[in-house]
């Protein structure tokens, strides 16, 4: 099974969605890159369990098949490999897979892709679109303000609030807190839920130069992302956030 790729949009793909591997995963196959190759489109996974990262990849090919790649070693081989096609090779029967570039070949041995943990479905969803900038900028204004303290656990993520009247993004330490505003956000209804500080970071990585609509859909647990080639989805923080109306003055004159 083989396929041709560019060894830059590899690269760049592979970068989108390599912040989610963990550096101390108890389960060992979460070092890895699930590929998945249907003819012309590779899909690669990348996973800590709280969040799961898809990336869809145009390739060159007319094969299928799948293998879980170690990530930091991929990410080490490709990393200084001027731009080039690059051909790889998956042995399902050897789980290893071959990459033969203008300057040499690897190998990298892999596991069975059927010990991925499969991605989390969301059902009963509640859907709201925003513009890829505005979420990224609202990410930017709010997230420094996020606290540490794991005993108060709603507020180490981001509070996110949907209305009629548009978007409300909060974060609080306790010592500072940050309310941002957006009127131009549509929503069906009112909802709301906290996003984790990792799941911040990789979308402010990926949605960097994004210029896109993201589609949110979210029920009591979960909540994904999807705009682009890329689909994030990830574990809510399952608790309730501080009433921080209650903190604000409403008859400041300053």
């Amino acid at each position: 099974m083989k396929f041709t790729v560019s060894s830059q949009l590899l690269r760049d793909n592979l970068s989108k969605i390599y912040g989610v591997v963990g550096s101390n995963n108890v389960i060992t196959i979460l070092d890895n890159f699930l590929f998945t190759l249907e003819k012309d489109k590779l899909t690669v996974i990348s996973s800590d369990v709280e969040i799961s990262m898809k990336v869809e990849i145009d390739v060159q090919s007319s094969d299928s098949g799948s293998l879980a790649v170690p990530a930091k070693k991929l990410m080490d081989t490709i990393k200084f490999i001027a731009d080039q096609p690059l051909l790889m090779s998956i042995n399902e029967t050897e789980n290893a897979l071959d990459i033969k570039t203008n300057n040499g070949d690897y190998k990298l041995t892999g596991f069975n892709a059927k010990e991925f943990p499969e991605l989390a479905q969301i059902k009963d969803a509640q859907l709201v679109n925003i513009d890829s900038t505005t979420l990224n900028h609202a990410i930017g204004q709010a997230s420094f303000a996020i606290g540490t303290d794991e005993s108060r656990k709603a507020m180490t993520g981001l509070y996110c609030q949907f209305d009629k009247d548009g978007a409300t993004f909060v974060a609080t330490d306790a010592q500072k807190l940050v309310r941002f505003k957006r009127r131009d956000v549509n929503s069906a209804g009112t909802f709301n839920f906290i996003l984790p500080k990792k799941v911040l970071a990789q979308l402010k990585t990926s949605l960097s130069g994004e210029t896109s609509a993201v589609e949110i859909s979210f029920n009591k647990n979960h909540c994904s992302f999807n705009f682009g080639n890329i689909y994030l989805i990830c574990r809510l923080i399952e608790s309730q956030y501080p009433d921080y109306n209650a903190v604000i003055p409403t008859n400041n004159p300053n």
